[in-house]
């Protein structure tokens, strides 16, 4: 009998929001993304076999930042910036 075990990773968005981008420099939109290791059979996935990542994605450039960026919003900041769409 042929078994065919492997492993994968699969990307899941945690969250979605915005913050201020230190490369672009801007407020950005961001999502927040957990890529997790698991084992599969037959390319199905099984269970996890790594903790997994963790990070902070700008959507305009594509940068990682650790998850705890998000925090460098001021309540001052979200309000000029929306104020501009309003």
């Amino acid at each position: 009998m042929l078994l065919l075990i492997g492993s994968t990773k699969i990307t899941s968005i945690i969250e979605e929001g915005h913050f201020y981008c230190t490369t672009c420099r801007h407020i950005r939109d961001y999502y927040v993304s957990h890529v997790q290791t698991y084992t599969t059979l037959f390319w199905v996935p099984l269970f996890p076999i790594e903790r997994g990542e963790i990070h902070l994605i700008c959507e305009t450039c594509k940068a990682f930042f650790q998850p705890n960026a998000f925090a460098l919003i001021s309540p001052e900041q979200e309000k000029k910036f929306w104020h501009k769409y309003e």
